[in-house]
């Protein structure tokens, strides 16, 4: 037998008081699972209760359940005891009358609804505090259960904030009518977990829009920065390399005005009145202007063609990686992470289908980069520690998404 550590939901109760909404669609849900696996084999538990659900720390989810008790389908004595809420079991009548579905009362034969009321009732409890029906008899709890409809949870204890859709699926699980009720524990667990995954994805996406707009000012701020720091760094620089041209201007300057003239000089200027006024070779002076800007080989000629094409072509790259690097989305959307994982759902069963059984769900978690590569998986929910999910979380780590401009977190559900 396995050696459990930890505590049983009642007690969880009687310390904490009634919990959080997704925590308590985080414990329901592992406990649907478990008795979607016993009702596949035919077996009923029938005596469905906060004190047979076990929570233990399992990679660290604190809320990892235990269903306990299974077996206890009927019990040899035929008298109650005098405790309203002690289990009992007469003329068929099994279970805790809290959470003992209505139709038994009447005689109908127990099937897998009577289970999936009881669950109804646990999570109304878990959410408010209290379990829809109370009295301090056995009758009064049974009439009022036969007869009387439940107060919506969102009514009872508005303060929680339980969403409607929550309630919704509390109030369907407990409906009076077996036929008003959900069919299986597998269309209950689905249920709260596709609740559970809309409000993860809204999260998500919640805080990646948040994000975005601090990191688009802080992008914007540094830009500011950058561009005042520049202008100084260039008008610093600037300014001495004009200075000295000026000083050496007025350096030279100040020499030929205060030189002496020289006998050279002056038998040059001598000469330069003596000869006839030259007439400049204007077509000579064009000729060579022409030929100077159509790519002639001198000193101050234009760039060999070659050289201009591979600067062309370094600036076209360039161009290409910016271009692609802004035709990135913002974050990998939910529905392109969808069709993805989608699309690897049959290498994912080929790969770890034998170690469940077909029609199990897997919660994961899955965080992916900017550049499309998975970084982590964590399997959720009652799956979390098993085989199946470490096998799953290794098969999705594998996929590879578009890339994006950041990285994103998504929660989703595999079918085996």
């Amino acid at each position: 037998m396995e050696y459990l550590d930890g505590e049983d939901l009642s007690e969880t109760l009687r310390r904490e008081g009634r919990l959080a909404w997704q925590r308590v669609c985080h414990v329901v849900a592992q406990v649907a699972s478990a008795l979607e696996a016993a009702h596949a084999r035919g077996v009923i538990h029938r005596d469905i209760k906060p004190e047979n659900f076990f929570r233990i720390t399992r990679h660290r989810d604190q809320d990892f359940i235990k269903v306990l008790d299974f077996g206890i389908a009927k019990l040899t004595s035929d008298a109650l005891d005098g405790d309203a809420s002690a289990s009992m079991s007469s003329a068929g009548l099994v279970g805790t009358p809290e959470y003992i579905a209505p139709e038994l009362l009447a005689g109908a034969e127990a099937d897998v609804r009577v289970d999936i009321y009881a669950i109804g009732v646990v999570m109304y409890q878990l959410l408010t505090g209290v379990t829809p029906f109370s009295g301090t008899t056995l009758m009064e709890i049974l009439s009022q259960s036969a007869l009387d409809d439940a107060t919506p949870p969102r009514e009872r204890v508005p303060e929680a904030q339980i969403p409607e859709r929550i309630e919704a699926i509390v109030m369907r699980a407990i409906a009076r009518e077996p036929e008003e009720r959900f069919q299986s524990a597998a269309a209950l667990r689905e249920a709260i977990e596709a609740a559970m995954e809309d409000d993860a994805e809204t999260t998500v996406v919640g805080a990646l829009t948040q994000a975005g707009r601090g990191r688009w000012l802080a992008l914007l701020f540094a830009a500011v920065v950058l561009l005042v720091v520049a202008g100084l760094a260039i008008t610093r620089a600037g300014a001495p390399e004009h200075a000295d041209e000026r000083v050496a201007a007025s350096a030279a300057t100040t020499e030929e005005a205060t030189a002496e003239p020289t006998t050279d000089s002056l038998a040059a200027d001598a000469d330069a009145i003596a000869s006839p006024v030259a007439t400049p070779d204007l077509g000579a002076r064009d000729d060579d202007h022409v030929r100077d800007h159509a790519g002639s080989t001198t000193d101050g000629g234009a760039l060999p063609e070659a050289d201009a094409d591979d600067g062309a072509g370094e600036e076209e790259g360039e161009d290409e990686r910016t271009s692609s690097a802004t035709r990135r989305p913002a974050s990998l959307s939910p529905a392109a992470f969808r069709r993805k994982i989608k699309q690897s759902t049959s290498r994912i069963r080929r790969k770890c289908g034998a170690l469940g059984i077909k029609g199990m769900k897997v919660t994961v978690e899955v965080q992916v980069a900017a550049s499309g590569r998975v970084t982590q998986v964590i399997p959720r929910g009652t799956m979390a520690g098993s085989s199946l999910g470490d096998c799953v979380s290794r098969a999705v780590k594998s996929t590879r998404f578009k890339p994006a401009r950041r990285s994103s977190v998504h929660t989703t559900i595999l079918s085996i």
